[in-house]
């Protein structure tokens, strides 16, 4: 593309064009299709044109330092001329770009700071030459491991809306201390923070705008502490948690009491019942809910209960795996009461036959995402029978580890023939692929 636009040579019979004479919304959505780092290493040095319309706010909402580093590397090794002799990004490069786009940038995605030079080229410019990135709104970290990164942060993103620290996994409580000055946060996800225990918890009490919290895979919590951040908390819209030692008493505290809450999902639990699954049968404001591994021992009664209600009618994500009370009674009672459901997981729940999936997808019409891996017994052919024709909308559907018959086989191949934009899984990692007429 370089050379056509720098020669103004037209591609097609040798006809020359002038390519500048294209109006630029049309040159907004050629751009569209090139990554950052083409835009602001090779466009912006084309024409003067090229370079105020490749600064475009809808370019950079964001910047993902991580992928720009790699972009670039790609576009060194194919000897394309560049303004940078190299593709190592120094900490005045990243200032730079921030500073370009500071009037547009609300988002900065960092990933796997391992070392303190990483560490340097992507904070350190905030602090040697004084900057203040209030602009910034969302700012995601995952899987650094820096300990005064938060610190740093606090001080410099004030503005700061949505962090992400997921994957961190040597952060310590007391190097979180300073994350109680993120007044305007409404988003945190320390999910993978293994080490964060509930003297962590009381540093988010007095957050005035905190609305979305999670915790997967933090297991220290206990429930007296999650009870009192929710009771801090009690605006909170999103809440994931998980932990073998969290009780029914946590999930119906949040189910009682967060008013507002719209997601719910609790993992690996050993204590749980079927009290908890029930709590939120009368919660008209709860969209997705989710039970991974915890909640074994549930009986059938108890799920039924969840729906029987007829308040939950918003739900549109309902995730549960491992649970032989989920049942085909089950089944029928999330049809008739959740008509707007778009996401089911059944993952090894076997009690789950054909026939139970088979209500569901003649009565959940919105269904986009099926997933019942693991299911130990024969499913039969009912639920499979012109799946695309009875659930339009169905775009993924994962049935790795179930038993099929060979017929089962050719008819998810044929699903695939009928469907092409449709992801079904057969294996864990193995997706159908059909070939084109041309293959």
């Amino acid at each position: 593309m370089e050379k056509h636009l720098k020669r103004n040579i037209s591609p097609t019979v040798g006809c020359p064009v002038d390519w500048r004479s294209l109006p630029m919304e049309m040159w907004l959505k050629i751009f569209g299709y090139l990554s950052q780092a083409e835009l602001h290493f090779i466009v912006q040095d084309v024409c003067r044109d090229f370079n105020i319309w490749s600064k475009h706010f809808s370019f950079w909402k964001s910047i993902n330092f991580q992928k720009l580093m790699f972009d670039l590397d790609g576009l060194c090794k194919a000897n394309l001329t560049l303004r940078m002799p190299h593709s190592v990004l120094t900490s005045l490069d990243l200032c730079r770009m921030l500073d370009a786009y500071s009037k547009t940038l609300t988002g900065v995605i960092m990933y796997h700071c391992e070392n303190e030079s990483d560490y340097e080229l992507y904070l350190a410019p905030y602090d040697i030459r004084g900057y203040r990135c209030t602009y910034i709104t969302k700012l995601d970290i995952s899987s650094c491991h820096q300990a005064d990164m938060i610190t740093k942060i606090a001080s410099s993103c004030t503005s700061l809306e949505d962090l992400s620290t997921k994957g961190c996994s040597k952060l310590t409580d007391g190097e979180l201390t300073d994350i109680r000055l993120m007044r305007n946060l409404r988003r945190l996800c320390v999910s993978h923070c293994p080490l964060l225990t509930n003297r962590f918890l009381t540093y988010l009490h007095d957050l005035p705008n905190l609305r979305e919290f999670l915790s997967d895979e933090v297991q220290n919590f206990t429930d007296m502490a999650l009870i009192e951040f929710m009771r801090m908390q009690p605006d909170l819209e999103v809440l994931i948690l998980d932990g073998e030692r969290i009780t029914d008493s946590v999930v119906c505290y949040a189910a009682s009491n967060l008013c507002n809450l719209t997601v719910f999902e609790m993992s690996h639990s050993e204590c749980l019942t079927g009290k908890s699954m029930a709590a939120f049968k009368e919660n008209a404001s709860i969209e997705r809910l989710k039970f991974r591994n915890c909640i074994r021992q549930i009986s059938s009664r108890s799920a039924c209960d969840l729906f029987e209600a007829g308040a939950i009618k918003n739900l549109r994500s309902f995730s549960v795996t491992s649970c032989d009370g989920i049942d085909d009674d089950v089944m029928t009672c999330l049809s008739k009461c959740c008509p707007n459901l778009e996401s089911l997981t059944l993952d090894w729940c076997g009690a789950v036959t054909g026939r139970g999936l088979s209500t569901v997808i003649d009565s959940c019409k919105k269904l986009s995402k099926i997933s019942i891996t693991g299911m130990y017994h024969y499913l039969g052919k009912e639920w499979l029978t012109d799946l695309d024709e009875r659930l339009p909308n169905l775009e993924y559907l994962n049935a790795s580890d179930i038993i099929c018959s060979p017929d089962d086989d050719d008819e998810l191949v044929a699903l695939v023939q009928r469907k092409r934009s449709l992801k079904v899984y057969r294996d864990v990692f193995e997706l159908i692929v059909v070939a084109t007429a041309e293959g």
